[in-house]
């Protein structure tokens, strides 16, 4: 799968997560872009995987409707230490998220 990290989520989480390919905004060149853009990079970019810790952006944004699945750490606090917690819950929801869908994973 073709994940996609938020700006908001430690750029190291990357590279913790085997058998993916994932990317970080900061680094490929779209930090501080607006939500609605973001999501039409997202999927002219071939995502297949959006990662966030913004548990707003999924009631601003219309997800049913995209060609990549949503998935919120709601981690406290937000921090690398949080995400190794989570770490297998979020591979395996990676592995079954389809398009358009939106998971939520706690700590």
């Amino acid at each position: 799968m073709k994940v996609l990290l938020d700006e908001n989520i430690d750029h190291r989480l990357a590279g913790l997560m085997e058998g993916h390919s994932v990317d970080h905004v900061r680094l490929i060149g779209l930090a501080a872009t607006k939500n609605g853009s973001l999501m039409m990079e997202i999927e002219s970019r071939g995502y297949d995987v959006f990662v966030t810790v913004d548990k707003k952006m999924r009631f601003q944004q219309n997800f049913s409707k995209r060609n990549f699945g949503m998935i919120v750490l709601d981690v406290h606090p937000n921090k690398l230490s949080s995400y190794e917690s989570v770490l297998g819950k979020l591979v395996r929801c990676i592995d079954q998220i389809s398009t358009g869908e939106i998971r939520i994973i706690p700590s």
